[in-house]
């Protein structure tokens, strides 16, 4: 069988790997996350093609939620962000808040988005790889889960339901890009080292926040 390019550009973190769910899933040696999923979407009206990296990062499984985490998740959620690249000349990253924090009518905090972008680590990485997004969401429902409904309305309202009681803590990590030429084996270990300080990151927010959150 034929290795997949991305595990060829990324053999040194590799575990082991399998097609699932239109995804290649790695299990990788990094710690921060797993698995990392990788898929490749056709750019609309384009003969371009995009790469999507996500990084699973589980800060708290099913046994371990309680009801002081289930209320953390709501505050949590709220911090959902997408990048946003800014300025005429010199363009600036910056942590916007995800479009779809309106649809479901939850207000945004700015604070995990400030957090991550005072990482001079992460800035470095996102200005070395220009991607062309960059989002760091938390989970709502399992991947399955969403595949049933059939219009906006009803899937609103099982998100939103899942926010008031959900079964664990989970953030998606995200980065685009567009891989063009012989540096897309360079690239591609660089966004995995994005995901990976990302990921960190977000672990030592996450024991931050809740010391400092009342039980």
């Amino acid at each position: 069988m034929r290795l997949p390019a991305e595990i060829i550009w990324l053999k040194d973190y590799v575990k082991s790997w399998r097609f699932r769910g239109g995804y290649l899933e790695v299990e990788t040696t990094y710690e921060n996350f797993n698995p990392l999923l990788i898929r490749v979407k056709q750019v609309p009206f384009s003969i371009d093609k995009i790469w999507e990296f996500t990084g699973i990062v589980t800060v708290v499984d099913e046994k371990a939620m309680d009801e002081a985490k289930k209320r953390l998740f709501k505050r949590l959620k709220c911090m959902d962000i997408e990048l946003e690249w800014r300025g005429l000349l010199r363009k600036k990253p910056v942590f916007v808040p995800s479009k779809a924090l309106s649809e479901l009518g939850l207000s945004h905090d700015p604070t995990l988005g400030e957090y991550l972008m005072a990482d001079g680590e992460i800035v470095k990485y996102i200005n070395s790889i220009q991607p062309a997004d960059v989002r760091v969401l938390l989970e709502v429902m399992h991947t399955e889960e969403l595949w049933p409904f059939r219009n906006r309305e009803s899937l609103i309202s099982s998100i939103l339901s899942y926010i008031e009681n959900p079964r664990r803590i989970v953030w998606y990590v995200t980065v685009e890009e567009y891989f063009i030429g012989v540096r897309m084996g360079s690239t591609a270990k660089k966004v995995v080292m994005l995901i990976d300080r990302i990921s960190r990151r977000l672990r030592d927010f996450f024991d931050e926040i809740t010391k400092a959150t009342p039980k």
